[in-house]
């Protein structure tokens, strides 16, 4: 048997009343379960009145819970969908500046770190040409270049043309 929306209220004299708009039908009982049983027993003997003349066709469709069901359902669905794609788009946009915000001081501390090493190279080697280097000390710059050579000598290579070009000028 189909389901039509079913409609609960009081009785005047304290009982239930149960009504079905779509098919016109009120049933009423003492007990929720004598109104129920009443309402059913006249959805069925109207539904097979119809059917007896062939007229099932005029009877209302069923539209009830389920198809609110539906209804709501969807509009959930495109609620959830829409509060999903607003929560991604935060997401990303909240990684990139993450990101944006961890890089950025890394790079700049990278480069300060480069020239504070360049400038401490420029000062050594500053130091080393105005001072008077005594023996000892000249022998232990010769001993250090001569363990780095080994490290030192692939990139010599390379720099030969440069070298070459600083000595010729």
């Amino acid at each position: 048997m189909t389901d039509y929306p079913v409609i609960l209220g009081r009785g005047a004299a304290g009982g239930f009343v149960l009504r079905i708009p779509a098919l016109s039908l009120v049933a009423e009982g003492d007990s929720l379960d004598a109104a129920w049983a009443a309402l059913e027993a006249e959805k069925a003997d109207l539904i097979e009145r119809h059917r007896r003349v062939g007229a099932l066709g005029d009877l209302p469709q069923p539209t009830g819970p389920a198809s609110a069901s539906e209804r709501d359902l969807r509009r959930f669905a495109l609620k959830a969908a829409i509060v999903a794609g607003a929560a991604s788009l935060i997401i990303a946009v909240a990684a990139f500046s993450f990101a944006y915000a961890v890089r950025e001081p890394l790079r700049k501390a990278g480069l300060k770190l480069g020239r504070a090493a360049i400038a401490q190279v420029e000062t050594g080697l500053r130091q080393a040409a105005t001072e008077e280097l005594t023996p000892e000390r000249q022998q232990e710059l010769r001993r250090l270049v001569a363990e780095a050579t080994p490290t030192l000598k692939p990139y010599m290579r390379e720099l030969r043309p440069l070298l070459a070009e600083g000595c010729a000028n």
